[in-house]
């Protein structure tokens, strides 16, 4: 596997570069607060700087990416932090293993000289804001001509990001809270903003910057935003598949802009119905659905003596359980209730819907902040449920409540894999969610170039350490998590797959438990093996097309370009065939059950 030529330059060039994934080496790496790391990476030519974010940390502190590696870079962003342009990676892929630096690369933007690349400690990213930056650049391989050099997509901010400008939004405004504690009063309110690439993140205002700002923002007018500071988001307390939000104190810029047509009215980050019982009651969130009753108009009184119009519906989805939403005042009133027929299964979608237990498990709107639409259109998170309301041949569906079956959190349910498929990759579930499946099938396909494909060397302490160990040149293994030198090593699977059932199929990684089961022998047995190609092509192509049942955990991982599904096998046996008669049974009782109602 050789390295891309001009990777580095093509990485931060200017032009828009679809599905870009070059393969770099890493020269140099090391840890900054032991929560992110630095790196040096070349392309054979030049070399440059670089910081890992999200998951790529994990991978690193895994142990499985060494100096010298061959990598794959599948997302990344630019930014500007104190006038350098910095690459901040966010998704990689390990390539293979190599003991030596490629070629003899000098430093990008420098070809005068030609210094040793490795990490100085002068060299360090910057992280504090300086005073006279003002526009941080956006990751350039999104920009768009008529934007470029101007405004940063919302995708790119970060809490290292210093200094920004925001285009964007007001998608939904709250009211003011007040509060009084112990610990002093005050007010905050919060906006949603959406963005030309249809990100979001929300905006808080806290007690002056409240009082300032609260009467400039209209619902739907679009704004220019700078000098305000990236933090932690609380994603309980509000729908937006975002884990950073915008504070703004008196001192931010804020400006009404004309609105050019290029920038949503609003996104959905839709749940499904059945995943509800596995969230925290509280939980604000965006669920959508076919209308399957509709509750008459009421009037009520508070426990604060207001009058309050109230109405109740009921919705499903492709899960086929349902669940109560109750609907307060001017969402109560909508003149659609009044219009709709349920045997022409009216779409619902919600937006901002808190979760609820009074009663069993139900939804309600909150004040402000709350939304419902009637077959809404042009959004293509609905696409899904269009597809299954289309595909439905009942006039009234069956359906269970949710409250009368709720899943536990343990609880793995059997799936297909193209139900799994078509949940996740629907992009009807959470992003920050993970949740572990039963499935029944069989491996049509494992990567096994050779034994290195199929296996990395870890460390010899293999009870307590599992990271990747590197040989060096005096012939020992390294392991920098450790600190030492080993004679030897011990090898364990790291397996790329495709898995299939009779409805779909996956790639899948899988690790040393389900590597021992499937060869029926250790790595480390497979090492010897592999020096007999005719036994070790033999092991290989005796593991495919039988039967097996398994446990996959599924989750979804948003790297800047929408959530994108990975799934990892956590076990896998050979079939047992009483076992899968019983799941089988269960679904067959559990279907049964649901047409009974």
């Amino acid at each position: 596997m050789s390295l891309h030529p001009n990777a580095i330059r093509n990485l931060h060039n200017t032009q828009h570069l679809p599905d870009y994934q070059p393969i770099v080496q890493v020269l140099d790496m090391k840890s900054l607060n032991n929560q992110k790391y630095q790196i040096v990476i070349s392309d054979g030519e030049f070399y440059q700087q670089a910081l890992f974010v999200g998951q790529c940390n994990d991978i690193i502190k895994s142990g499985i990416i060494h100096i010298y590696d061959l990598i794959k870079i599948n997302d990344y962003v630019v930014n500007i932090l104190n006038n350098t342009k910095i690459l901040f990676i966010t998704e990689i892929e390990h390539v293979s293993s190599y003991d030596s630096q490629i070629a003899d690369p000098i430093r990008y933007n420098d070809i005068r000289t030609n210094p040793k690349p490795v990490l100085e400690e002068t060299q360090e990213i910057p992280e504090a804001p300086v005073p006279d930056q003002k526009i941080a650049q956006i990751p350039e391989k999104l920009i768009p001509e008529q934007t470029k050099d101007l405004y940063a997509p919302i995708k790119s901010l970060t809490p290292l990001s210093t200094s920004w400008i925001i285009k964007a939004r007001v998608s939904q405004k709250t009211d003011i809270k007040t509060w009084h504690n112990a610990r002093g009063e005050g007010k905050v309110f919060s906006i949603t903003l959406i963005d030309s690439y249809l990100d979001e993140i929300q905006a808080v205002f806290f007690n002056a910057a409240a009082d300032k700002f609260y009467d400039v923002f209209k619902e739907g007018k679009v704004y220019t935003f700078s000098d305000g500071n990236v933090r932690s988001a609380k994603r309980k307390f509000h729908s937006v598949e975002n884990d950073y939000q915008l504070n703004f104190d008196t001192n931010a810029v804020i400006a009404e802009v004309p609105d050019d047509g290029n920038i949503g009215f609003l996104k959905f980050n839709f749940i499904p119905i059945d995943q509800l019982s596995k969230l925290e009651i509280g939980t604000i969130l965006d669920v959508c659905g076919i209308i399957t009753e509709i509750g008459s108009l009421s009037d009520i009184m508070s426990r604060k003596g207001e009058n309050l119009k109230k109405r109740s519906v009921r919705i499903t989805d492709h899960t086929y359980f349902s669940i109560e939403i109750t609907l307060w005042n001017d969402l109560a009133t909508l003149q659609d209730f009044d219009s709709i027929s349920i045997d022409s299964k009216p779409i619902l979608a919600g937006k901002s819907l808190r979760l609820t237990d009074f009663n069993g498990l139900s939804l309600t709107c909150e004040k402000s902040i709350s939304s419902i639409y009637i077959n809404p259109k042009d959004y293509k998170e609905l696409d899904f449920i269009k597809r299954w309301k289309n595909s439905s041949t009942e006039n009234r569906l069956q359906l269970t409540p949710l409250t009368h079956r709720t899943i536990s959190k343990t609880q793995q349910e059997f799936k297909t894999l193209r139900e799994i498929k078509e949940i996740w990759e629907g992009l009807m579930i959470s992003s920050d969610q993970t949740i572990s499946y039963t499935i029944i099938g069989y491996i049509s396909y494992i990567r096994s170039d050779n034994f290195s494909s199929l296996t990395y060397p870890s460390c010899k302490n293999s009870s307590s350490c599992k990271k990747k160990v590197l040989m060096e040149s005096d012939g020992l293994f390294r392991c920098e998590k450790c600190k030492e030198s080993f004679p030897n090593c011990t090898y364990r699977y790291l397996l790329s797959m495709v898995f299939n059932d009779s409805t779909e199929n996956i790639n899948v990684t899988g690790f040393d438990e389900v590597g021992n089961s499937l060869f029926g022998m250790t790595a480390g047995q497979l090492y010897e093996v592999s020096k007999e190609q005719e036994k070790f092509d033999g092991v290989i192509s005796g593991v495919f097309r039988k039967e097996r049942i398994g446990t996959l955990r599924v989750s979804n991982n948003d790297s800047g370009n929408g959530p994108r599904t990975r799934y990892v096998l956590m076990k896998l046996e050979p079939m047992n065939f009483q076992r899968g008669s019983i799941l089988f049974l269960d679904e067959i009782n559990y279907i049964m059950g649901q047409i009974s109602l």
